[in-house]
Formats: C-alpha cells, sequence, structure tokens
C-alpha cells in the first residue's frame, strides 16, 4: 500500500528530492523548517529515503512545496506534505500512532480466566486487540486446574494465536470425626459435616471441626494433586460452668454431696451430666434437686429456701417502755420521727409457737400489760399494738393539787386532758394554774420528779 502511495505521489510531483515542486525561485533564499514529532526521535525522510534528520530539529529549505516520509519503530510510517513560504519559518508538527497487534487466547479446556499483565482480560477462548508491540505475560486459571503462565512477544500487527493446556490439579480429603455430626470449616468456609468428603484443588487449607459442647478443633492439612488424604479427629467434649444463687444469699452449696460454699457461687466447673445439689441455711429447711449440665454452656441453678422461722412486727409505745420477751428482757423503745410514738419493735428468726410479749414502765398505769403471740413458720405477724398509759405532763388547777397524766390537745382557751387510764377531760384555760410538759432524758424517756 506504501509502494502504490509513493508511486502516484512521485507521478504527481516531477521532483523526488528535496528540491520540491513548483515555481523556480532564487537559489540564494532559504527559509527555516522545524519538524517535531509525537513522539521525539523519528526520522525524516525525503521520497528517494534520504535520512535529512532526527526530530526535533531545524533545517533551512528553499521556498517550494515538500512531501517527506516519518518513520519511527514501532509506529506507523506517516507521509507529510508542506509548503515553505519565503521570507517566513515553518513548523511541521507530526504525531505518530503506535503499531499494534492482537492475541487470541484459547486454552484446554476452555473457559480459563485470563490475565495479560496482570490485567484480568476474560475468558477464554479470547481475544485481546489493540496491544502495542513488545512482549506480554499471560496468565491462565481455572478452578480444578493448575494456574500457568506463559510469555509471548507481540512483533507486528499480524494477530497471534496461543493455546494454553491446563493441567487437572485435584485431590481428594476425607474427614471424620468421634463423635460424627461435627461442623467442618475449610479456609473459614462451612462445608458440612463429619464425615466430610470433598475434591479440593492442591494446596494447604485451614481445617476447622465445630461441635456443640466440644473444644474446638484445628488443624492445617496439605491436599495433593491426584491423593486422598485421610484425617479422624477425636472431639474433647467442654466443661460446663455452673453458677448457683439462693434467695435468701448466703446457704452452703453441696454438689454430690461435696460442698462448694456460699451463695452466691460463679462459673463452678463440672463435667457434663446429671449433678445433685443442696443448700442449706441456718433458719431455713434444707432445699435439693437435680440438674443436667450441658456440655460448654453456662448454667445458672437457683436454690429457694424455706424459712423455718417466723416472726413479729409489735408496735409498743410510749417510747422509753421496757419489752420482755417470754420473760426475758428484749429491749427499750425507741422513739420514732413521730413525736410520742415508738418505732417498731421487729422480732426475727423465731421458732415456731407462742410466746409472751410484756411491756412494762415505771409510771405506766397499769405497770404492765402482756399478750401472747403465735409464731408461724416463714411468715410475719402483726399482733395489735401494747399501748401504756404513760403521763406526759404535770397539770395544777387553782386551788387543787397538781395532776399527772397526758395531754392530749390543748387550745388557746381550753385543754383536753386525761387524768387517768381511760378518761379524758376538757379544762378551761381560766381554771388552769399551769400546765407543763415531762423533761425527757436523752433516750427520750419522762422523767418525772
Amino acid at each position: 500500500m506504501h509502494k502504490i502511495i509513493s508511486i502516484i505521489i512521485a507521478a504527481i510531483c516531477c521532483l523526488t528530492l528535496l528540491n520540491g515542486c513548483g515555481k523556480k525561485v532564487s537559489k540564494n533564499i532559504r527559509c527555516e523548517v522545524e519538524f517535531i514529532t509525537e513522539p521525539a526521535g523519528a526520522e525524516i525522510l525525503t521520497l528517494s529515503n534520504k535520512n535529512i534528520g532526527t526530530a526535533p530539529f531545524k533545517i533551512k529549505l528553499r521556498p517550494n512545496r515538500y512531501i517527506v516520509k516519518v518513520m519511527k519503530d514501532k509506529y506507523r510510517p506517516v507521509w507529510r506534505s508542506f509548503r515553505v513560504m519565503p521570507n517566513a519559518k515553518k513548523t511541521v508538527r507530526i504525531k505518530l500512532q503506535p503499531v499494534t497487534g492482537a492475541l487470541l487466547i484459547k486454552s484446554r479446556p476452555p473457559g480459563a480466566k485470563v490475565a495479560v499483565n496482570q490485567q484480568e482480560m476474560g475468558l477464554t477462548p479470547l481475544v485481546v486487540p489493540r496491544l502495542p508491540l513488545g512482549q506480554y505475560t499471560i496468565a491462565t486459571s481455572k478452578t480444578g486446574y493448575a494456574a500457568r503462565e506463559t510469555k509471548t512477544i507481540v512483533k507486528n500487527a499480524r494477530p497471534r494465536e496461543i493455546m494454553i493446556s491446563l493441567d487437572s490439579n485435584i485431590g481428594k480429603i476425607l474427614v471424620k470425626s468421634t463423635p460424627s455430626r461435627a461442623r467442618v470449616y475449610l479456609n473459614g468456609d462451612s462445608r458440612g459435616y463429619t464425615p466430610f468428603k470433598a475434591e479440593l484443588e492442591s494446596g494447604k487449607y485451614k481445617l476447622e471441626i465445630i461441635k456443640n459442647g466440644y473444644a474446638k478443633l484445628q488443624d492445617t492439612v496439605l491436599v495433593d494433586r491426584d491423593k486422598t488424604i485421610n484425617k479422624n479427629y477425636l472431639l474433647n467434649l467442654l466443661p460446663c460452668k455452673v453458677s448457683v444463687t439462693s434467695n435468701p444469699n448466703g446457704a452452703a452449696i453441696f454438689i454430690d454431696n461435696k460442698p462448694y460454699g456460699n451463695t452466691p457461687l460463679r462459673n463452678l466447673r463440672l463435667s457434663a451430666g446429671k449433678h445433685s445439689i443442696r443448700a442449706e441455711k441456718c433458719g431455713f429447711d434444707p432445699f435439693s434437686k437435680e440438674f443436667y449440665a450441658t456440655p460448654g454452656k453456662n448454667i445458672i441453678v437457683t436454690m429457694p429456701l424455706i424459712g423455718n422461722t417466723g416472726g413479729a412486727d409489735v408496735v409498743i409505745n410510749p417510747p422509753g417502755t421496757t419489752v420482755y420477751f417470754n420473760g426475758k428482757r428484749y429491749c427499750i423503745t425507741k422513739p420514732s420521727d413521730t413525736e410520742g410514738i415508738s418505732e417498731v419493735i421487729k422480732f426475727r428468726n423465731i421458732t415456731a409457737g407462742k410466746y409472751l410479749i410484756t411491756a412494762a414502765h415505771k409510771l405506766a398505769v397499769p405497770h404492765k400489760k402482756s399478750i401472747t403471740v403465735t409464731i408461724r413458720k416463714g411468715k410475719v405477724v402483726r399482733p395489735k399494738p401494747i399501748l401504756l398509759w404513760v403521763p406526759n405532763a404535770e397539770m395544777k388547777l387553782f386551788k387543787h393539787p397538781r395532776i399527772l397524766g397526758i395531754l392530749i390537745r390543748e387550745y388557746e382557751d381550753k385543754v383536753y386532758f386525761s387524768p387517768e387510764p381511760g378518761i379524758k377531760m376538757e379544762y378551761k384555760r381560766s381554771e388552769i394554774e399551769y400546765l407543763k410538759r415531762l423533761k425527757k432524758d436523752e433516750d427520750g424517756n419522762i422523767i418525772c420528779k
């Protein structure tokens, strides 16, 4: 084709050298012409293949029309016509196009992945067009076959066919476990349960075997092509972690008749299977039961205790009253946040039965009172309050002796006063010489002088 173009151009132009064609001009006139190519380094040739320079360069030519051939290795040749005008500079710019080739890549079997110079291109059979001339590395891979790497050179624009034969890369693996039905993982992917059989590409694999209640097993296996690898594993039972609580806490715990301490207990390591457990605490009935320890599980065992004692909450007024329980001095009532009212006395951990509670005060009328309380197992009883009549005030009427009693309520013009148990009197302020509360000691007890 280039030869035909050369003949046509030669027929059109009378001159084949740089003398050009056109009107004759003075031989003394020369103009500067600069040749620039992209890329640089291209050779500039006349029609007669005379090399006049390697771009970029400058040359002085007579005014005329010229034709040049531009050539560079691995690039398509270019013909360029230009005209040089008198007394004018001329720049000739030429962009070259690289010569490209193509590869037709086939494989046995087909469907292999292809990467050319580490760039993925597709699956065989595959045409890779517009490749610049040069050396290329072709990598092919297919599941179940050994990967291959081939080097080739694209020398010209003519397509190059490459056939690649792939070799089988498959081995077999058989994995068994005791017990069976354990899940099998290869390189982190779940693949099934034991007994497990598979065909794998040759190579190294991370094997994991997992079953509930058993310690995870890890191994590295090497699969060889055309070989079968057999693996048989014994799985180890995990211990069971047991936590024990009781209501109330502080109960002594016995598992399989072995003492383990007082509740709460955390993370006791027990063998898998059935166990008996017993809780004991003073004031409560023993409690026993059985439980099953599942391998690898965290179990919480709760022991509810039922008290074998009872109690009583008794209100005894006023503060400062001495309390006796079955004839033994128990306590003295203390004032509560409410004036004149005692704190509730709490009797606890009392064996079921009947008990005598007595309240006594030296100023009380009568001096003491008693009640019988029935204590029931696991319960707290609340009998009627014990109220003693104890004077808290001193009052004197005109022309009468002083009176000790209980000041019930007082107003600006009258006073309600109890001079003796069961009697409530109203007195006018005009008939009262004086009225004063009795003094109390640090414990709130009334002081009467």
